[in-house]
């Protein structure tokens, strides 16, 4: 288990049965991967068989080396994305069973965006290793070529150079921002988004209203509006009233109409990405002998 305390949604919730089953589900399903992937990598070593561009036997070799250790970096790769996650969920839940709603509806934006990075990587990984043909030596050694370059990409996309926080100011490394190179530069976060489709119905209308809960418009403010009681039984103009205990049972019910059904639909799509990664990183690693494979613990 990645964490002692099992992460689980209040009872009251349990009348929501789908949106409680899909947390309860992809939970437990990021629990049970290892806490901790590491691979050690050996180079085959100089004078053993071949060298050369061109020659077959050598890039048919350099090939499986290749994909030997992109699988492994792919699976590292599917777990740290696992591992972030993980971390929205507890949030989520964490979230709801406090009553802190604007927090929770947060928590589904910052998922849906883990969401679109986790679809483009499969569709992208899947798509150079769909019908691999080791036998067929161009094809493969051009495949294993382009599984790298993806690979670096996928690990070094960022806007800003975050890796520098400990040595830098947070002042000098946004104004480096800019000079990130294309090959590290993430990409917009939109861009993947409207890759996702649920029955023919782009996420970016689902992110544009989530979004209002994020950005100070009234969607971060409704639920701390109480209704209005009348001054006097009949009397047109009344009492509002703004309160930060937002614990009503109509905050869970607007709550749950916003949330419910992206992440019921995330979830499922969060399982089935991290398996589709994980199991092509274990094919993709099986074909180097000289890789020592992933080692979970």
């Amino acid at each position: 288990m990645i964490l002692e305390a099992e992460a689980r949604l209040d009872a009251e919730y349990a009348t929501h049965v789908g949106f409680c089953s899909a947390v309860h589900h992809v939970v437990d399903f990021l629990q049970a991967l290892p806490q901790t992937f590491s691979f050690r990598w050996a180079d085959a070593g100089p004078g053993q068989g071949p060298t050369g561009f061109g020659d077959p036997e050598w890039e048919r070799a350099q090939s499986l080396e290749e994909f030997g250790r992109a699988g492994a970096e792919l699976k590292a790769l599917a777990y740290s994305s696992s591992y972030a996650v993980f971390q929205v969920y507890q949030g989520l839940i964490e979230a709801m069973n406090d009553a802190k709603y604007l927090l929770a509806i947060q928590c589904t934006r910052t998922l849906l965006e883990h969401a679109a990075y986790q679809n483009d990587m499969y569709e992208r990984v899947a798509a150079i290793t769909r019908g691999l043909d080791v036998k067929v030596t161009g094809t493969f050694y051009g495949r294993s070529l382009e599984m790298r370059l993806l690979l670096i990409k996928l690990f070094e996309q960022k806007r800003f150079d975050t890796a520098a926080l400990g040595e830098d100011t947070p002042e000098k490394i946004l104004a480096m921002g800019e000079n990130i190179s294309e090959d590290s530069r993430a990409t917009n976060i939109l861009t993947l988004i409207d890759k996702l489709l649920p029955e023919g119905k782009s996420y970016r209308v689902i992110y544009s209203l989530l979004s209002e809960y994020v950005h100070p418009n009234l969607g971060s403010r409704v639920m701390f509006y109480q209704p209005p009681h009348p001054a006097v039984s009949g009397a047109a103009t009344g009492f509002w009233t703004v309160s930060s205990e937002i614990g009503r049972p109509e905050c869970i019910d607007h709550t749950l109409a916003v949330i419910s059904g992206p992440v019921v639909s995330l979830s499922k799509m969060v399982e089935v990405h991290t398996e589709g990664l994980l199991a092509i990183g274990g094919l993709l690693e099986s074909y180097s002998p000289a890789q020592d494979g992933g080692l979970p613990r």
